[in-house]
């Protein structure tokens, strides 16, 4: 009777010894190892509360409704739907490697894949956003996209490493298994343009350009900036001329839509 009461619990050892070994193996059986399926690549316009504007050189601003609250205002949005063009200028970019394990994935090469049109129309770029103060300043990447071969860069003198002749940074992202990087991307360009945010990725060494999908956004379309963009009118009771490299600098509002 004993002897195969120990029979028992020795089968009873051997069974639970191998669930546990399963179960042990279960995680490597099912881990997936990083490659380009597992690479989250998206963008959204940013910041959600505000909406962008391309409002051309040379329009009437006495017609600007001013009077009123701070914030761009619902009457202030109709006026520039009524004399503007909405863009999509300021994106943030929203990188995942969703992967358990397996080598880094690098996203590198951000621009716009597409077509250009230098004979178009030149535009300031006006900022439409019911806060009634302007968001705290963001370093961002910017990208010239006057050119395809165009890539996004972070500014070398921004971050405070600026030499002569050191170039500006472009943007590379390198993500571990796990791993979730952000950047906010400002694009702006010296002629117009109509195409795809696109990205090249490197996986164990295969190069794919990736087309990073915009919510809510076919394609990214925008006619020609002054500066870019990167000095730009933000609608309030009034115009206010902002230069965003340099938020102490003094701009008129009348002589940059002027064309001056």
């Amino acid at each position: 009777m004993l002897g195969r009461a120990w029979a028992v619990i020795g089968a009873v050892i051997g069974i639970v010894g191998a669930i546990t070994g399963v179960i042990s193996i279960w995680p490597i059986i099912t881990a997936n190892a990083s490659g380009l399926d597992d690479l989250r690549l998206t963008a959204t316009p940013y910041p959600e509360t505000a909406t962008e504007w391309a409002l051309p050189v040379g329009s009437d601003l006495t017609t600007y409704p001013g009077a009123g609250a701070e914030g761009c205002t619902e009457d202030r949005q109709q006026w520039l739907e009524a004399n503007a063009t909405q863009i999509h200028r300021s994106l943030l970019i929203d990188m995942r490697n969703v992967a358990d394990s397996g080598p880094m994935l690098s996203v590198s090469d951000v621009r716009i894949e597409g077509e250009r049109y230098p004979h178009g129309e030149t535009t300031v770029l006006v900022v439409c956003d019911p806060a009634t103060t302007p968001p705290q300043p963001l370093e961002a990447a910017m990208l010239d996209a006057s050119s395809g071969s165009s890539v996004a860069v972070f500014s070398a003198e921004a971050y405070g490493i600026q030499q002569e002749g050191l170039p500006d940074l472009p943007v590379t992202w390198n993500l571990a298994p796990g791993e979730t990087g952000l950047v906010v991307l400002r694009v702006g360009s010296a002629v117009g343009y109509d195409g795809a945010l696109t990205a090249t990725v490197v996986d164990a060494g295969r190069t794919t350009d990736v087309e990073v999908a915009v919510e809510g956004i076919d394609a990214l379309a925008a006619p020609a900036l002054v500066e870019l963009g990167q000095v730009h009118l933000r609608a309030g009771s009034a115009l206010t001329c902002i230069d965003e490299r340099d938020p102490e600098a003094v701009c008129d509002a009348a002589i940059l839509v002027a064309g001056g």
